[in-house]
């Protein structure tokens, strides 16, 4: 088989990549261009954000549930209420079933939410903005 993983710029997924070997080059801008057209960006993701940029009511999910939240897995894109009571948009670095860690910023500062405080500090992007996004 062959592993696919995606360049990150400044916390959003740039271009997808995949280690095939050289003497194969129709095969690799094949995968290339399939990959960049389709899946190098993840559903949660919103471009005209960094890590760490505070959310304007656009860009947060107007539904919030604990399905939703219970559903984020290892680099979905969500907003994170921060100490200074900002809605920030992070990225989760790690899920386990009782917290979630997120990077927080571009510097890669990260806050750990355990399970209890989900429903409160935790709101999902809304994916209809990326998608007005897309066909700009």
């Amino acid at each position: 088989g062959t592993a696919t993983t995606c360049v990150w710029t400044d916390g959003t997924p740039t271009k997808a990549w995949s280690p095939i070997v050289e003497h194969e080059p129709d095969e690799r801008k094949k995968r290339y261009s399939k990959r960049k057209s389709s899946s190098a960006r993840c559903d949660t993701c919103l471009p005209h954000l960094d890590l760490g940029d505070a959310a304007s009511p656009q860009d947060i999910h107007s539904r919030t549930s604990d399905v939703i939240i219970s559903s984020l897995q290892k680099h979905d894109f969500a907003f994170i209420l921060r100490s200074d009571k900002r809605w920030t948009y992070a990225i989760v670095a790690d899920r386990q079933v009782d917290r979630i860690v997120f990077v927080v910023d571009t510097m890669g500062r990260t806050k750990v939410l355990s399970r209890r405080s989900w429903s409160d500090s935790i709101r999902p992007v809304n994916n209809c903005r990326r998608k007005e996004e897309d066909n700009l």
